[in-house]
């Protein structure tokens, strides 16, 4: 008889997590970056100025808050140089109201700018980069990546908020694959939307993974009223797998 144990998933994914190698990370620190229209910002780096991989980081509807520094520097931690971008000028939003004035604000020719700016900052010397966002952040991750295709290697989005570029055109310069991570009970990417997001990728001739959990938007935020620890657990071993295999 075979008495060997069954180990659930969410076990394996926190041991591929804690058995990954630490790096000595640069503390966190606010820098200002400028656009090739000198129109100046901010954002939140973090990480080894030698790491052979990068990352841009895009954040949701609150903005640049502490929840993105910690999560800039846990990619810091595990060898990453990371940016986190401030897409607000200084603003973060504590209700959903002043958030949706804040998106609103945001014009979308300047940001890609601004996107292109912290790409161009991350390049060096054999490093590969990837962009990721949440939420808002992850609609706003392809605008990211297609600022600067030929720089970006694999683009992750956690339940975008917003649409998706789906226009073949639009999509024919990106370079790498993206991973959309979303949650089965997601008022904003539903299931439906997956499944035609899925097809127009397919048009396009682009890699999409996509991997769904029994959860709501924003499960892996640990002070939300959605948080989900088991979905949070898959979805951060995925995400790292999927960098892993893409900026070698």
């Amino acid at each position: 008889m075979n008495h060997m144990k069954v180990i659930p998933n969410i076990f394996i994914a926190v041991l591929m997590l804690l058995s990954a190698p630490a790096y000595t990370a640069q503390q966190g620190e606010y820098i200002t970056l400028e656009t090739e229209n000198q129109k100046t910002f901010k954002v939140y780096v973090a990480g080894p100025m030698d790491a052979s991989r990068g990352i841009l980081l895009i954040h949701g509807w609150p903005g640049l808050n502490q929840d993105i520094e910690t999560l800039t520097m846990k990619f810091a931690k595990f060898g990453y140089r990371a940016m986190a971008i401030d897409l607000y000028g200084g603003d973060v939003a504590n209700n959903l109201k002043d958030a949706k004035l804040l998106m609103m604000s945001v014009k979308q020719p300047e940001t890609n700018d601004k996107y292109r700016a912290v790409l161009q900052a991350l390049v060096a010397p054999g490093r590969k980069l990837a962009t990721i966002g949440w939420s808002y952040g992850g609609s706003q991750a392809l605008h990211a990546t297609l600022s600067a295709p030929k720089l970006v290697s694999a683009t992750v989005s956690y339940y975008p908020f917003g649409a998706m570029i789906s226009d073949k055109k639009s999509l024919e310069p990106m370079q790498g694959p993206i991973l959309i991570l979303a949650g089965d009970e997601d008022f904003s990417f539903t299931p439906d939307k997956v499944k035609s997001y899925q097809d127009d990728m397919a048009n396009a001739g682009k890699i999409l993974q996509v991997k769904t959990y029994n959860a709501k938007h924003g499960f892996d935020r640990e002070k939300g009223k959605n948080y989900n620890q088991a979905a949070q657990v898959k979805a951060e071993a995925s995400t790292y797998k999927f960098l892993d295999v893409n900026l070698n």
